[in-house]
């Protein structure tokens, strides 16, 4: 579990420094891949009753949720700074209106397939937290 812990605080750093400055840092998809899917596999194996065991025991329901909410939003604040990384001066002088600029920013948000799959990756690995809040919640812990 603490192993799986600094995974998880590697993969948040490292969404945090592609939403702040992405510009010129690459998508750790291979670095991250065997460890989440590692972590998936593990989830799978447990069953829902014993991921508190495995990520994170005597965590609590609040730090799990905290954590698991955490990764959520690193997921989506990628692919948002992923279609706004496309605004500079010259994209507003070309798209003077919002009803011009919206449409191309969605589009940058998910043309490229590696932002997609990291944001994927930082979901799945808030599932496991998540779902452990949940189980808290479930049973006053």
């Amino acid at each position: 579990a603490p192993l799986h812990l600094v995974m998880v605080a590697a993969a948040a750093v490292m969404a945090l420094l592609i939403v702040v400055d992405g510009r010129y840092r690459d998508i750790p998809v291979l670095p991250f891949a065997v460890p989440v899917f590692g972590t998936l596999g593990l989830a799978a194996l447990a069953g829902t009753p014993r991921w508190g065991a495995l990520f994170g025991a005597g965590m609590g329901a609040r730090r799990a949720l905290g954590l698991g909410a955490a990764l959520a939003l690193l997921a989506v604040a990628n692919l948002i700074a992923e279609g706004l990384a496309i605004t500079g001066r010259d994209f507003v002088k070309m798209h003077p209106t919002l009803a011009e600029r919206w449409p191309l920013v969605l589009g940058a948000m998910v043309a490229n397939a590696q932002v997609l799959t990291w944001s994927a990756m930082l979901a799945l690995l808030a599932l496991p937290f998540l779902a452990q809040a949940r189980q808290g919640r479930r049973t006053g812990q």
